[in-house]
């Protein structure tokens, strides 16, 4: 039977089933899973591995670690960590001894690092030793009262001594209410403007949990592999709901070769991965050269930013598989839409994921809409942010007094609730008056056979205010295309509205941050430089 929301008043409710949300801190939550699923593997690394109740006592020390060497209850801990089974443990022993999860990433520049540590107010910094000097550098600008390192490293604190401490020795710390007491600072992508720190509570990370029974993504019979960075926003939620759910995670490190990553996953009888649009396209060329497959491999889950139905059919045919999925959701509210799981995406970003309410309005008027009309995406959902931390504007732009959560995306419905994306708010322009959503321009020029990539931004213009610049990355067959042959080419299959009068722009690559979301700020720098 095919899978339909019910709709009321304008309003979309999941069609999925959903059970109440535990009133439990990340800790309790977390400790009563562990313990659930005991001698099983938990976790793998390289040849190292874990099992769920070695983990617990192994976060339980490292928390002990923490509060003994001054991480008070709430205070900020910027966690800049790669990958690795240690790095992974140290994470949550920070989360498990009261701090506040910060995160950060190994790509960001010194001046995005004090961003974060001064947005922030963080108190504590945990590092790897191989970044330690970069905080070293930053310390004449800071008023931090701690540095850890995974390793060692002059002027930290060496996290793998706590190792050997004694898990009785950790304090479970008391919180008031679940819903108020914040336990991570996720930041925004910050690809239209800076990035803010979105206040998530214990309820909310909680929320977004799978409880038993509930409609889970991965299980206690899933393998699930991925490289997707642990301190990243996606990936704090995502590998949390798969350690939580009994799934056995085989973690991996970008750098590893990716052929040496398709033998880990074969290892290990591998039934789902998630990452990047890019990493798993390049897992796919590994496994086409090789002529091989993942046997088991049962789900492809795309995250980060919107996929085009060419990826996704192309990534399709290369793992032979039936469902490849591209999640929807933001860094404030978590999960929004999830395809049904015997179906691929296609055609649409799912239906409203469990606990879900989401209605569609008008831009202009904030009048509810039907389905099949355009409008801005609106959510409510018990895994919803508090607000933006030191940023009380921001955040009452966002949330409605009754709890709706503005998404800044437009999308629409249809009949059956299923949701389809059309493109971020931000990213409108209008061109002879009539509003612009560069989507549509990329459609088309992603089905020209010589453009590997391509990416539109609105730009000034003396006679219609803005118009469409496209940047386009062309298949090296093909260098020799004009950007005369390309605006042709658009004006041949849109309106005049949506012609390429802001012209052309030939590059090497189209910038992106780690989850291969376009950096629309840097783009429309390509416009300025001339």
């Amino acid at each position: 039977m095919a899978l339909k929301a019910r709709i009321e008043n304008g309003i979309v409710y999941s069609p999925y089933p959903s059970e109440p949300v535990p009133e439990m801190t990340l800790y309790q939550v977390v400790k009563l899973r562990l313990e659930q699923y005991g001698c099983r593997t938990a976790l793998v690394w390289n040849d190292e591995d874990i099992t769920f109740a070695e983990l617990l006592k192994m976060c339980q020390r490292y928390a002990a670690g923490f509060q003994s060497h001054g991480v008070k209850k709430g205070e900020k801990v910027l966690v800049h960590l790669d990958n690795s089974l240690e790095n992974m443990i140290a994470l949550y022993g920070v989360v498990f001894a009261g701090g506040v999860f910060v995160v950060s990433d190994l790509i960001l520049s010194n001046d995005d690092i004090l961003y974060r540590i001064l947005d922030s107010d963080v108190s504590h910094i945990l590092t790897i030793a191989g970044e330690a000097t970069r905080f070293s550098d930053l310390r004449n600008k800071l008023d931090v009262k701690g540095y850890f390192s995974v390793g060692t490293a002059p002027g930290f604190v060496s996290v793998s001594d706590f190792k050997e401490l004694n898990e009785d020795t950790f304090q479970e710390l008391p919180v008031a209410d679940v819903k108020k007491e914040v336990v991570a600072l996720l930041y925004t992508s910050g690809t239209t403007g800076n990035p803010k720190a979105v206040e998530h509570t214990h309820y909310s990370i909680v929320a977004s949990l799978p409880r038993p029974g509930s409609h889970q993504v991965s299980s206690d019979h899933d393998v699930v592999a991925s490289c997707v960075p642990i301190t990243s926003t996606f990936a704090f939620r995502t590998y949390l709901r798969d350690i939580t759910s009994g799934a056995k995670t085989v973690l991996l490190s970008k750098s590893t070769d990716t052929d040496k990553m398709v033998d880990a996953m074969r290892k290990h009888k591998v039934t789902t991965v998630f990452g990047s649009a890019l990493w798993i396209l390049l897992l796919a060329k590994a496994i086409e050269k090789r002529g091989i497959q993942l046997e088991g491999l049962t789900t492809v889950t795309v995250c980060g930013t919107k996929v085009t139905p060419r990826i996704l059919r192309q990534i399709e045919r290369a793992f032979d598989l039936a469902v490849v999925k591209d999640t929807y959701g933001t860094t404030e509210v978590g999960q929004i839409c999830r395809p049904p799981y015997d179906a691929s995406s296609w055609y649409g970003i799912g239906f409203p994921s469990p606990m879900v309410q989401i209605k569609v309005v008008d831009v202009k008027s904030g009048s509810v809409l039907g389905p099949n009309e355009e409008g801005e995406l609106l959510v409510k959902t018990p895994s919803s942010m508090v607000g933006y931390y030191g940023h009380p504007e921001a955040t009452s732009q966002t949330i409605s007094p009754d709890g709706w959560v503005r998404t800044g995306d437009i999308c629409y419905y249809n009949e059956d609730g299923q949701f389809f994306y059309v493109e971020r708010l931000s990213q409108f322009f209008r061109c002879m008056g009539i509003g612009v959503a560069p989507s549509s321009i990329e459609s088309v020029l992603l089905s020209h056979n010589g453009i590997e990539e391509a990416a539109v931004v609105g730009v000034p213009h003396p006679r219609y205010q803005e118009a469409a610049m496209a940047i386009v990355v062309l298949k090296k067959s093909c260098s020799k295309i004009t950007e005369a042959e390309l605006q042709n080419f658009v004006a041949g299959h849109l309106g005049t509205y949506m012609h390429l009068h802001g012209g052309v722009k030939f590059v090497d690559a189209i910038p992106k941050n780690a989850n291969g979301k376009v950096m629309r700020k840097k783009l429309q720098m390509l416009h300025q430089d001339g």
